[in-house]
């Protein structure tokens, strides 16, 4: 007898934040179906120059925001995203977009970054590196 898909997504999900894409796949899942955990990628590409995808997962609807800060905890720059419905979010077309310039509009310095996704009570955070 064939596995049922949505077990093994809970056995996934209990030791994993997010899933794959081969996950989605095998499945039998849509990559736009909705997510089952929260989750936050890693930004695409990284190291990169001048600007960077951050890709992301939301298990049911939320206010998003992505926040970028530099080492000493500073905020250089925030990405309000709005209201987003529970899916992924993980190709360009979909992921959060940040051109590498702060607040003002002007380029970073080349360094280590944090971002952090913001959704109701969930918070994550990754880092990044911009080489320029």
């Amino acid at each position: 007898m064939p596995k049922d898909p949505v077990r093994q997504i809970e056995k996934h999900s209990s030791t994993t934040r997010s899933f794959t894409r081969r996950d989605f796949l095998s499945t039998g899942l849509k990559a736009g179906a909705a997510a089952f955990t929260t989750g936050l990628l890693p930004n695409y590409p990284n190291p990169f120059n001048p600007d960077t995808w951050i890709p992301y997962d939301l298990a049911e609807d939320a206010e998003v925001a992505i926040h970028i800060y530099n080492l000493k905890g500073e905020t250089v720059r925030q990405l309000p995203l709005g209201f987003q419905g529970a899916g992924t979010y993980r190709t360009r077309s979909r992921a959060a977009y940040w051109d590498g310039c702060n607040a003002v509009g002007e380029p970073v310095a080349s360094g280590i970054y944090f971002y952090t996704l913001r959704t109701g009570e969930i918070k994550a955070t990754r880092q990044m590196v911009i080489l320029k």
